[in-house]
């Protein structure tokens, strides 16, 4: 009954905020052990939570909020995301995410790498543990992610989000994330996921990868196996130096209209890596 409603300001301590401006909401938030976040996300839904705020660190110039228990939350829980100097990371989303992905992991019988990942964490004898070690220890990686995601809109520039703006709810969209997510993690992502090396985060990583983005970079997915049958990182060291330059490369010369014109399947064959 509210779906076509507009949205309506938020009251906070008697002050009315557009519901977006998470900012300015948690600027009257300070103090009170909580953190609010507003954005919008895949088709451009709109995504809001409360949380209690475990943490707060500065990298670089952008701030990281960490939330943890949520006392409300939008349909989709979203684990991690960002907002021109701030990210924002979601324990109780990530925590949801891992025991989905644990539940997949247990309806195939054959080896993938969330199982590979699960397995480190010795999640069949204590389950519970497991996930509570992994929201921990893999809570950095979306951290990466997400700063590799402003470094990506920054050397893209303005011009960049408006092809996404334009793309939203589009065939486009999907793919016009994929190559952003690929720059993020190519910058950040990956090479700290080898420099502070550990395979479980690893498994974990390649676990979070999509069918667009595995057939976007099949050299990447060799590349791990390689590293799983021989234990030697180097191959995927080499690309990854490289990877952050070719989806550069790709994001700026194509205008929305070619990526249109053409389905996943062309754009994947002139395309990846």
């Amino acid at each position: 009954t509210i779906e076509t409603q507009p949205f309506r300001p938020l009251v906070v301590d008697n002050y009315r905020f557009d519901p977006f401006d998470a900012a300015s909401v948690n600027s009257v938030l300070a103090g009170n052990g909580l953190v609010y976040s507003a954005g919008f996300g895949i088709r451009g839904a709109a995504h809001f939570f409360l949380a209690e705020l475990d943490s707060v660190r500065e990298c670089e110039g952008v701030r990281i909020l960490i939330a943890g228990r949520e006392h409300a939350r939008d349909v989709s829980a979203l684990p991690a995301m960002s907002m021109q100097d701030t990210v924002f990371i979601r324990r109780d989303a990530i925590a949801r995410m891992l025991w989905e992905k644990a539940q997949e992991a247990s309806w195939h019988k054959h080896d993938t790498p969330m199982r590979r990942a699960l397995q480190a964490y010795g999640f069949e004898s204590a389950p519970y543990t497991a996930i509570a070690r992994m929201v921990n220890d893999e809570l950095e990686t979306f951290v990466q992610h997400e700063l590799g995601e402003l470094h990506a809109g920054a050397l893209l520039g303005c011009e960049w989000q408006d092809l996404l703006a334009r793309a939203l709810g589009k065939p486009a969209e999907p793919l016009i994330r994929a190559v952003r997510d690929n720059i993020a993690d190519a910058l950040t992502t990956l090479p700290y996921l080898l420099r502070d090396f550990r395979p479980a985060a690893l498994h974990f990583y390649f676990s979070t990868l999509g069918p667009l983005r595995k057939s976007l970079q099949p050299s990447l997915i060799n590349a791990y196996d390689l590293w799983r049958e021989t234990q030697q990182l180097a191959q995927l060291q080499q690309l990854v130096e490289r990877s952050a330059e070719h989806w550069l490369s790709v994001a700026k010369q194509l205008p929305l209209d070619d990526w249109e014109r053409g389905t996943a399947e062309t754009f994947v064959a002139a395309h990846s890596l």
